[in-house]
This record gives C-alpha cells, sequence and structure tokens, in this order.
C-alpha cells in the first residue's frame, strides 16, 4: 500500500506601504475668482404698541371753609387732604409695547364748573400743590422678552384753586393722558455706552475713584440728555496699574422717571488706558 505525502503549501503575504498625499494650497494664479464671500444679512420686526391706562376715582371735595365775620374771609378753605390718598388721585401707566413710550399728563377745568382750578402732577401722591417733584413726562422703557408685567410707572393730580360752588358731585375739570413713541429708553441708552468709547480717560490717578469718574464722564457723553450714568452698586476689580483692568457693571436711569433705568447684565471688563492729568 502507497503512503499518502501531505505537501502543505506556504503563501507570503506582503505588506505594501502607502504613503498618503496631503492636499496642498492651490497657487493663487491657478484660481479664477475670489476665495472668500462676506455674508450679509437683514433683520425685519413688526413693533406692536401696546398700553394701559388706569385711573384712581379722581373724585375730590372741596371746603370753602368757615365764614369770619371780623374780616369777612373764608378760614381754612382748601381740598380735603385725605382724599389725595394714592389712590383716588393715581394715574398708572403700563407699558407692554416693543418699543419705549412717553406720556404726558395734562389737567383743564371745565368752563361751567371749574372755577378757579388748576392741575398739576407729581411722583408722590398727596395734594402737594407745587411743593412736590412734578412728574412731567414720564418716560416708559419697552416690555422686556417673556416679561411677567410690563414697565409701569404712576403719577399723581394735585389740585389747586377753587371750584365754582356746588353742593352736588359734578365735573370740575378732566385729565388728559397723550401716549406718544419715544426713541428712548434706558435700554437703548445703556446700549450706547460702548466699551471702546470708555476705554481711554484722563484721570487724576491711576486709581480706582479717579478712574471710575472718568469713566463715567465718558459714558454720560454718549447717553442722550435726561438720563444719567451711575457705577452699579457692588465690589469691584481695582484697576490694576500693569493692565489697567477694570471690571464693572454701568446704569442708566431716566432723570424725570426713575423706575425706567437698566444695569449691564453682566460685568464688563475693559483695559483702560489711563493718561494722568
Amino acid at each position: 500500500m502507497k503512503k499518502l505525502s501531505t505537501v502543505i503549501g506556504t503563501m507570503a503575504i506582503m505588506a505594501m506601504m502607502v504613503t498618503p498625499a496631503f492636499a496642498a494650497n492651490l497657487d493663487p494664479g491657478a484660481i479664477t475668482g475670489a476665495t472668500s464671500k462676506d455674508v450679509n444679512g437683514t433683520t425685519t420686526q413688526t413693533d406692536v404698541y401696546s398700553a394701559t391706562v388706569a385711573w384712581g376715582s379722581m373724585a375730590f371735595n372741596y371746603a370753602f371753609g368757615t365764614w369770619n365775620p371780623t374780616d369777612h374771609t373764608w378760614n381754612g378753605a382748601g381740598w380735603s387732604a385725605a382724599d389725595f390718598d394714592g389712590a383716588k388721585d393715581q394715574v398708572k401707566i403700563t407699558n407692554d409695547s416693543s418699543q419705549p413710550i412717553d406720556a404726558a399728563f395734562a389737567y383743564t377745568k371745565d368752563s361751567a364748573k371749574g372755577g378757579a382750578t388748576t392741575g398739576t402732577f407729581t411722583k408722590v401722591d398727596g395734594n402737594l400743590n407745587e411743593t412736590g417733584e412734578l412728574t412731567g413726562v414720564m418716560a416708559l422703557d419697552l416690555c422686556a422678552t417673556d416679561a411677567t408685567t410690563g414697565p409701569a410707572e404712576e403719577t399723581y393730580l394735585n389740585l389747586q384753586g377753587a371750584p365754582a360752588a356746588n353742593t352736588t358731585a359734578g365735573k370740575v375739570g378732566a385729565v388728559t393722558v397723550s401716549l406718544t413713541t419715544s426713541p428712548y429708553s434706558s435700554t437703548t441708552e445703556l446700549a450706547k455706552i460702548l466699551d471702546t468709547t470708555v476705554s481711554t480717560v484722563s484721570a487724576s490717578a491711576n486709581t480706582e475713584v479717579p478712574v471710575e469718574t472718568a469713566m463715567t464722564a465718558l459714558a454720560q457723553a454718549a447717553v442722550t440728555s435726561g438720563y444719567t450714568v451711575t457705577m452699579a452698586s457692588g465690589a469691584y476689580t481695582p484697576i490694576d496699574a500693569t493692565t489697567g483692568t477694570w471690571v464693572g457693571k454701568f446704569t442708566v436711569t431716566n432723570d424725570n422717571t426713575p423706575s425706567n433705568t437698566k444695569t449691564d447684565a453682566a460685568d464688563r471688563t475693559i483695559a483702560v488706558v489711563v493718561n494722568i492729568v
């Protein structure tokens, strides 16, 4: 019997090393047309104006006082102070608009029963006559996105002078509120204060107080008249003599409407260049 022989073949596996080819920039002379292009965009916004005017009862009593038969005068005449209680005399404006608005107030006496009455408006309640701080034009900031309520402000009617004698309730005058659009608000004014605007200052020394004073003056010049710029309260990094770094926030407040105020949401970090004067 023949013996079978088994032959086992072997195969050599050869590995080929491939060197990758890396991309190289083309010679600019081989390119037709620009290799970059600015991307431009425009935005559209449809503003909505909406405001609420809430009135107190506007019901007041005038007492002519007690007749003095000796000098023939009325003693103790005047409007009842108790009626000017912050509720009856209040006018409240709420701005739910996407832009700021202004509100102005005027009193007009009734031709028949108004007598010698005049009306003014103050920031605090109570019939303060001319001694209270007058409201003037009320500036209401735009309504913040997702805010629960819109910015609101109150003014209070003050009455002076005697109406015509009348024993029953009757119209002695009328208050008119004029609402107008406004390009100004604490929000829009704060946005005008650029870091570059206040980064180069002239101060008496390179320390926090004189530098912040100089920065505030420059920031004030950037906003519209009728708004005041201050440094927000809090702890700030002192001006570093080497890096000149300042960390802090600005606050912008409407002079006539203190509630119309806006503070930087986050600290600014500004490299201040100080010119010693």
